[in-house]
């Protein structure tokens, strides 16, 4: 709801950077496409499908929506059970800002957000904050600078966390630590794939 010290034209041109950033790395963007950000996220996702010189399954885009016509007395149930599914399906969870109107009108952090950050962590899914993007996103980068293994257990991420925390950072050295943090916890999960073939 609120871009925080960014303003909303540096989040947004973070948001599309980090989504074609994914792709361009050979990894797949999976969204909820929530109010927001999301939807400049998945403009730079298939902005790199697309202008890519080989031929990309525009499948690398998952989009699921959350189910709108929720009955209001199902809607925390339904909500979490399509959180855990898509975060299911992730290798790692960015988080970007996070944050949402409250009941008296003021801006206020959003527990969707919250919520997502707990199922990644419970299903052991690396958490990678951008801190410097606010809310819930810097909660958790706080709390990940303090116990960056369980956060991110098993990854040398003390560079990529303090740009991540840097608030003077640019668009491209937070896309840089984003997509270091990628490569090393898919590198971590093809090791444990390689000593357990029967885990995969």
């Amino acid at each position: 709801h609120e871009p925080g010290l960014l303003g909303w034209d540096q989040l947004n041109e973070l948001s599309r950077a980090l989504g074609a950033e994914i792709i361009k790395r050979g990894f797949n963007l999976v969204s909820g496409f929530g109010i927001g950000i999301a939807e400049q996220t998945i403009i730079g996702a298939f902005r790199a499908v697309y202008e890519s010189s080989k031929p990309q399954p525009a499948e690398r885009v998952l989009i699921r929506p959350f189910p709108g016509s929720a009955p209001p007395e199902r809607r925390a149930e339904i909500f979490r059970r399509h959180r855990e599914d898509l975060i299911s399906q992730v290798g790692a969870l960015v988080v970007i800002a996070g944050n949402k109107v409250g009941s008296d009108g003021s801006v206020v952090l959003s527990s969707g957000v919250e919520e997502e950050v707990q199922i990644a962590l419970r299903l052991g899914k690396p958490v990678i904050p951008v801190g410097m993007t606010g809310y819930v996103a810097q909660a958790v980068w706080e709390d990940a600078h303090e116990a960056p293994g369980r956060y991110l257990p098993g990854i040398d991420c003390k560079a990529e966390l303090e740009t991540l925390g840097n608030s003077t950072a640019t668009v491209q050295e937070i896309v840089q630590a984003v997509s270091s943090l990628l490569i090393k916890a898919e590198q971590i999960a093809s090791a444990r794939c390689r000593d357990n073939p029967k885990s995969s």
